[in-house]
């Protein structure tokens, strides 16, 4: 939200993080934000992300935005995104929801589906032994 509202410079935002050897930089949410729809349609997320692709060519750039049902957030910031990986869930996310999902999604690519929380294979399951 400092960048955005122009308290802190991107540069000055951004940090850099380490898994073992693979190193980010990570720009993160100070806070929850009432309006945060409005933020990310606004003319200020524009341009940071202009920046950022800018600043970042030789970056993946990922956006870790909240479920697509739950909000306009994602709707909002859509327009400036090149692709989605939409993450679902056993147990959480019903075939309706993922429907519902692709309707919302039909102008970006989608370039993979992740399920997690799958538990361990039963005889049901369809895969090859190992």
């Amino acid at each position: 939200m400092s960048a955005l509202e122009g308290r802190a410079g991107l540069l000055d935002a951004i940090v850099q993080v380490s898994i073992g050897q693979t190193k980010m930089l990570v720009l993160p949410g100070e806070r929850c934000e009432s309006g945060s729809a409005e933020w990310m349609a606004s003319q200020a997320m524009t341009m940071t992300l202009q920046a950022l692709k800018r600043d970042f060519r030789s970056h993946v750039i990922i956006l870790d935005m909240p479920p697509v049902l739950a909000g306009d957030d994602l709707i909002s910031v859509l327009p400036q995104i090149e692709s989605i990986l939409l993450i679902t869930s056993i147990g959480m996310s019903t075939l309706p929801d993922i429907k519902e999902c692709y309707k919302h999604l039909k102008s970006t690519p989608i370039v993979r589906v992740v399920v997690n929380k799958v538990s361990e294979k039963t005889e049901s399951s369809y895969g090859y032994g190992y």
